[in-house]
């Protein structure tokens, strides 16, 4: 997984995520959790426990993880979407090689509203990457374990062009409803593997605060939260 978004506007800001995995590894759509006195709101994944996106209401954090390409470690690996979580929950983004070393390799965006920060993080399963990212100016990420770099040049070059001329978040829906993939796209360097969007989480903060959807690909169901 996966396809992350993100476009600033007047009022606000919009995240979308569009999360491609096996089909049949199922998830429950974002609900409110109580993490050590902390209020969390995150799609489960049901498999691990963890999840892909969240958002820590008590400390005003909002975080997503991707997979991302390198060495997986030989020791049976932790939940990328639990470390998500325990990231979400300490809020400091303290991390180093050895902490990690039973993860398999990610990218972690985590956007820290209180500051107006955003810090992304690459683990490749040997070394850490750490760059701070302008919540002025929209951006586009990709799962690099699931797109090539020609592919990911191409979605890139099509959302800029997207945001262009209107940068909203209906730009935002056009774009991850248009590169909506099947199961077992061409465009996936998995092949084989049953992979397809199943899902899409989109974050809206404007001046009525924050609006969360989520669109659940394979059962046909979209569910509204005000955050």
């Amino acid at each position: 997984m996966c396809i992350l978004s993100y476009i600033p506007t007047r009022v606000g800001f919009t995240i979308t995520f569009s999360r491609d995995e096996v089909y049949n590894r199922t998830s429950t759509a974002p609900e409110l959790h109580n993490f050590k006195g902390q209020q969390l709101v995150f799609p489960k994944d049901n498999s691990s426990g963890g999840s892909w996106i969240g958002f820590n209401k008590t400390k005003s954090i909002l975080g997503c993880i991707l997979n991302n390409t390198g060495k997986s470690p030989n020791e049976p690996s932790k939940s990328r979407g639990l470390h998500l979580i325990n990231q979400l929950v300490s809020g400091n983004g303290n991390l180093n090689e050895k902490t990690l070393r039973h993860i398999a390799p990610f990218t972690q965006v985590f956007f820290h509203l209180q500051t107006k920060i955003i810090i992304q993080i690459d683990w490749d399963g040997l070394s850490l990457k750490k760059q701070n990212i302008s919540m002025y100016s929209p951006f586009l990420i990709c799962s690099n374990s699931l797109y090539d770099q020609k592919t990911q040049t191409e979605l890139k070059n099509h959302f800029n062009n997207q945001i262009s001329t209107n940068a909203d978040e209906d730009v935002s829906s056009s774009f991850h409803k248009k590169n909506l993939f099947y199961r077992n796209h061409p465009i996936y360097l998995r092949k084989g593997c049953d992979i397809q969007t199943v899902s899409i989480t989109k974050i809206v903060k404007n001046i009525s605060g924050f609006t969360l959807e989520y669109k659940d690909v394979l059962n046909r169901k979209t569910e509204i939260l005000q955050l």
